[in-house]
């Protein structure tokens, strides 16, 4: 990845000063360190969101209202000639007014 050490170093240092990885002497190997996830850390990645999400949500917000209309009522249009209003989208989609979002 071409990161030096010390890149990683303050990558993790931060990680250790939010409670999202400790560090442990390696049973195998002392001279190594290893990095060992938290139970906060396990939770903060499974309620971040997708990347991809976050790069939609940005670019939607970035549009001009009238924008942001039409392609909203668009996909409501697609869905209904898809008879997808009876289908749960909560396990791959966020809802919420996208406006308020970062």
């Amino acid at each position: 990845m071409r990161v030096s050490q010390a890149t990683i170093t303050a990558l993790v240092d931060k990680l250790v000063s939010h409670g999202m990885v400790t560090r442990e002497k390696s049973q195998i190997d002392r001279r190594q360190t290893d990095i060992i996830i938290t139970d906060h850390g396990r939770r903060t990645i499974q309620e971040s969101p997708d990347p991809l999400q976050q790069r939609f949500v940005r670019r939607f917000h970035d549009m001009e209202d009238w924008e942001q209309s039409m392609l909203v009522s668009s996909l409501e249009r697609v869905a209904a000639m898809l008879d997808a209003e009876d289908l749960d989208a909560a396990p791959v989609l966020e809802t919420g007014d996208l406006r308020k979002q970062p």
